[in-house]
């Protein structure tokens, strides 16, 4: 005698029992769990391909700022510089997307400016600046919990930090992965040209940068600045007025000799004229330069202006009997002696 299950009807296909459907219950539950984590896997990767892209932008943004105002800000004035160059509400590059801050450092050796130790921010005058070093900055963000104090963390191991990786000194109990903190990094010291200025003259001359008042250089001088890419450098005669202006794009160096400003050098005042000493002038700046481990400190062009300033100031000492004991002529056997160790250090 065979048990039918009285509910069920003769030809009708066999149903899942309670056991078979949790089981598939269990299998579906377990797919659209992996799916569900691939999915917030890569919506979480798109959101920081999207804030790194982002940071990229402003760190643009800044160095435009930079090379249009002629002014490096401060880190506390960063956010309205890009805003002003983005043209958006400061609140926008303040935070993410996530309403977590965005933070700028600079590095803490950097140097920049006139003097030795000036704060930022800088803003170029017609001396310029010291040659600017670790003018560098990093932009970062979190987009899980909110940045942490990074007074603990050193600027040169958050600047080496790789992606993904917290740098040596993170804290350890902050509440996050690594590959949620975004730092974009700024160096700015390739932005800046070196200019050197020299006084072969008997009389004063002076320079301006932009807007900004003129300089006065002594007779018998020499100067050295470091200018923003794009500064408009102003040259003036011995009276004040402007001789000429130029945009400052490269390394470049300016003599005033005979009451005026030229590039490189030409006779000088005092000096004869020889073409022999202009041409080997000329083929030592046209010579091509050794492999690197063989090179100086100096470029050709400090260097031929180093033994010019040596040259010329020798020969008006030579020209007025050599002044010894003169105390007129004192200043220029101090420029004699300053422009033989300049010429002496730099190719060394």
């Amino acid at each position: 005698m065979i048990c039918r299950n009285p509910s069920s009807r003769a030809g009708d296909p066999p149903g899942f029992t309670l056991l078979e459907m949790l089981a598939c219950l269990a299998i579906v539950a377990l797919l659209l769990g992996v799916a569900a984590h691939s999915v917030m896997g890569r919506m979480q990767q798109a959101n920081r391909d999207h804030e790194s892209a982002e940071l990229a932008r402003m760190v643009r943004a800044l160095e435009r700022s930079v090379s249009r105002n002629l002014a490096v800000p401060a880190p506390a004035d960063w956010v309205a510089a890009v805003a002003a160059e983005l043209s958006q509400p400061a609140v926008v590059v303040a935070t993410n997307p996530r309403g977590g801050r965005r933070e700028l450092l600079v590095d803490p050796l950097c140097r920049l400016g006139p003097q030795p130790g000036d704060p930022l921010p800088y803003v170029q005058s017609s001396a310029g600046s010291l040659r600017p070093e670790r003018v560098r900055f990093l932009l970062l963000s979190s987009l899980a919990a909110p940045l942490p104090d990074l007074a603990g963390v050193g600027f040169d191991a958050l600047w080496n930090a790789p992606a993904g990786r917290f740098p040596a000194g993170w804290p350890p109990g902050w509440p996050g992965v690594a590959a949620d903190v975004l730092i974009v990094r700024l160096d700015l010291e390739a932005q800046f040209r070196r200019v050197i200025f020299n006084n072969h003259d008997l009389v004063s001359a002076s320079h301006s940068v932009g807007p900004a008042a003129p300089l006065p250089l002594a007779r018998l001088a020499g100067r050295e600045a470091w200018l923003l890419a794009g500064s408009r450098l102003n040259l003036h005669y011995a009276d004040g007025s402007l001789q000429g202006s130029e945009f400052v794009f490269e390394d470049v160096s300016y003599s005033f000799e005979a009451g005026q400003w030229s590039r490189g050098i030409r006779e000088g005042r005092g000096l004869p004229v020889s073409s022999t000493l202009v041409g080997l002038a000329e083929a030592f700046l046209n010579t091509p330069l050794p492999p690197s481990r063989l090179r100086t400190r100096g470029s050709p062009q400090s260097i031929l202006h180093s033994f010019h300033l040596f040259m010329s100031t020798y020969a008006l000492w030579s020209a007025n009997g050599f002044g010894d004991g003169d105390a007129n002529w004192e200043e220029v056997v101090e420029e004699l002696q300053a422009a033989l160790q300049a010429m002496v250090s730099i190719s060394n």
